[in-house]
């Protein structure tokens, strides 16, 4: 009889597959695949020189709209990164405070435009669909959303998010549900959650 207790019945059940014996628990402390990355060393991130290996890059990009805050764009941009999109394009400014980056600005295209306009252009002469992450009542969520081929995910401003014209020429909308009291993620928070979930669902789908 399992404890009514589901914290309990829970480790029991991990208990029984042998989760907790000696063995199983030193692999936690050994070295991860990772663990000798360039970027895994002090002070860690990529500096120039640095080998790193070859990545399969998906057939996606970042866009990141009048992002105010420096952190943000350069947290942003190490996430797209390590999801293994393509490309980043910044839309109303160009520079990028590279310290939350951790190099990776090194590896990724980082590219500028204007204004709307020039974002929309900018994406079909790439061949990239445009995926706006806001919450709108057209949104679908992001982890049932019915993704195109070549996935454009823009993100806008902290105050403001994805301007209307991006959101009138979007070919998709997506938004993340929320369950606290809170109205919206942190832009880069946001763009984290969207890009990796799209990545690992694109992975392990044949």
């Amino acid at each position: 009889m399992l404890d009514p207790d589901p914290g309990v019945a829970w480790l029991a059940r991990r208990a029984q597959t042998g989760a907790f014996a000696p063995a199983v628990l030193a692999r936690r402390l050994g070295p991860h695949a990772r663990s000798d990355a360039a970027s895994a060393r002090p002070p860690y991130g990529l500096r120039p020189g640095d080998p790193v290996p070859a990545v399969e890059r998906a057939p996606a990009a970042l866009a990141l709209c009048h992002t105010r805050f420096d952190v943000n764009l350069g947290v942003a941009v190490r996430s797209a990164e390590a999801a293994g999109l393509r490309e980043v394009v910044l839309m109303g400014r160009g520079d990028l405070f590279r310290s939350p980056a951790r190099g990776t600005d090194l590896l990724l295209p980082i590219d500028h435009v204007p204004d709307p306009a020039a974002l929309v252009v900018w994406a079909r002469a790439r061949g990239y669909q445009i995926v706006a992450v806001q919450q709108t009542p057209d949104s679908a969520p992001y982890h049932r959303a019915d993704y195109p081929p070549r996935p454009l995910f823009v993100l806008g401003a902290e105050d403001e998010g994805v301007p209307p014209a991006l959101r009138a020429a979007a070919d998709l909308a997506v938004e993340i549900p929320l369950f606290g009291a809170i109205d919206s993620l942190n832009v880069a928070a946001a763009a984290t959650t969207v890009m990796f979930q799209w990545a690992v669902t694109r992975r392990d789908t044949p």
